[in-house]
């Protein structure tokens, strides 16, 4: 069920909603609790019922791993349950995710036809994955004092970040549903909620759908594309990239809003980035802020050698590329983003300026790197991404006494998909991000109203509405 549907938008969540606030009062958000949960249970069924067994079953068994790791007292024992309960996880992952693409490159590799396995990537089970992974590291390193069941199935379950994130961990997250503050009616909370939700939306409906619709026809047809229209799909691609990705975000961020929960911002205008570790602060802030401290702060240790930083940041970016998909392309693409701030780094030791370049060049450059990179995430292999390379400088299109007729044919047939393009440049480089514009719209009800106008619009689009990338 899509946040962009009319059953979520009409059904499933006002009524959710509503009997949610119904039962608060009851047994101090006893009963309320349970029912999101199992309202949370239902959302994802209408996905993945097929999973659902598994998905419980998993759940409860990380419970009881984190329970042993909170009492447990032998340091051996401890870390047995660690080993044993990230080993159920990975292999989960690994089975539904990655045995495809490990038998694909068998097959490659050593001449082999092992059949390939019909298996289904269930929704959302990277992140709730991660979630879990991240739960059972902070039983194990105590940070975590007490957890409390209906809390720790909130935090898995919670719908608006369930499939997509942002990615929250337990003790910013559970402690939410209790005392006083959880209980009360917080008008301002459901008017910043209306206004993320809205903002969200139009950023989905509006902005990345028509350009995503677009870059799905140039990049499956590239023989048939002229060389202004690939250039054309990589800058669609690389823009809906985000208003897709941030749409969800806002749209989750409001939607817990009205729960009274906050989650954490995910996006800070990452286009607008000097350098690609810069990027990496402002794009999928949670994902970084896992990856770092999960990963890459195991391995490096501030005052190391540059050689253990590229190494560190290496086996960070392989994992980022394989979470992101199972694919050649998606490894290439996390090392290539590795290798970018390996690069970054190893000038920033030899230079004593801050800077090396004017913003304006470095950012030009950081996003000529970003529509390069988001392309490779896009395309099967290497010989896809040659064949787009081949394809944006193939000047025989251009010969002959049509080339300008060419031209502005391209310009007229795809005009609308352009204004598209500039109004979402505009939007990033020169607007404010959602969650400013929230802060600015408290008590403010012509901001409510302009929420209302947007999203009005988009109900229209809704029935054509794309599939979230992510």
């Amino acid at each position: 069920m899509l946040f962009t549907s009319y059953a979520f938008i009409f059904a499933f969540f006002p009524v959710t909603l509503a009997v949610y606030w119904l039962l608060l009062r009851f047994r101090e958000g006893l009963f309320s609790k349970i029912w999101l949960i199992l309202a949370s249970f239902y959302f994802f069924a209408q996905g993945e019922a097929w999973f659902l067994p598994y998905f419980i079953g998993t759940v409860i068994f990380n419970y009881a791993a984190g329970i042993l790791l909170l009492r447990g007292k032998r340091a051996a024992f401890r870390r047995a349950v660690l080993a044993v309960a990230l080993a159920e996880n990975i292999g989960l992952l690994c089975w539904y995710k990655y045995t495809g693409f490990f038998i694909r490159t068998v097959n490659s590799v050593f001449s082999l036809k092992i059949p390939a396995l019909n298996i289904s990537l269930p929704l959302g089970l990277s992140f709730f994955t991660f979630m879990i992974a991240a739960f059972l590291a902070d039983c194990y390193r105590r940070e975590i004092e007490k957890a409390d069941p209906l809390g720790y199935l909130l935090f898995v379950s919670f719908f608006p970040k369930m499939i997509i994130g942002p990615l929250v961990r337990y003790t910013e997250f559970a402690p939410q549903f209790s005392g006083e503050k959880a209980r009360k009616f917080d008008p301002g909370n459901f008017q910043k909620g209306f206004f993320r939700f809205s903002m969200g939306c139009a950023k989905k409906v509006l902005l990345a759908d028509p350009m995503l619709n677009y870059t799905g026809g140039v990049f499956s047809n590239l023989t048939g594309t002229s060389p202004l229209g690939v250039w054309l799909g990589l800058l669609t691609n690389l823009f809906a990239f985000y208003f897709d990705f941030s749409g969800y975000t806002d749209m989750a961020i409001g939607l817990a809003l009205f729960f009274n929960i906050e989650l954490p911002e995910n996006f800070d205008s990452p286009y607008l980035a000097r350098n690609v570790r810069q990027f990496w602060k402002k794009w999928h802030m949670t994902l970084t802020r896992f990856l770092y401290r999960y990963i890459f702060s195991r391995i490096y240790k501030p005052g190391r050698r540059l050689a253990g930083f590229c190494l560190a940041t290496a086996v960070t970016f392989l994992v980022s590329g394989l979470w992101h998909g199972a694919g050649a392309n998606y490894v290439l693409w996390g090392l290539a983003h590795g290798a970018a701030i390996c690069l970054a780094a190893a000038v920033a030791v030899k230079s004593t300026r801050k800077y090396l370049m004017p913003k304006w060049l470095a950012r030009l450059l950081t996003l000529a790197f970003l529509v390069f990179a988001a392309a490779l995430y896009v395309f099967p292999g290497p010989g896809a991404f040659g064949h787009m390379l081949a394809r944006m400088v193939y000047a025989g299109y251009y010969r002959g006494g049509d080339a300008g007729v060419k031209v502005l044919k391209f310009f007229s047939d795809n005009a609308y998909v352009i204004a598209v393009l500039i109004i979402s440049a505009a939007v990033m480089f020169f607007g404010k991000t959602a969650g400013f514009l929230a802060k600015e719209c408290a008590g403010k009800r012509w901001w409510t109203v302009l929420a209302a106008g947007l999203l009005a619009v988009c109900l229209f689009g809704l029935g054509q509405a794309v599939p979230f990338i992510y």
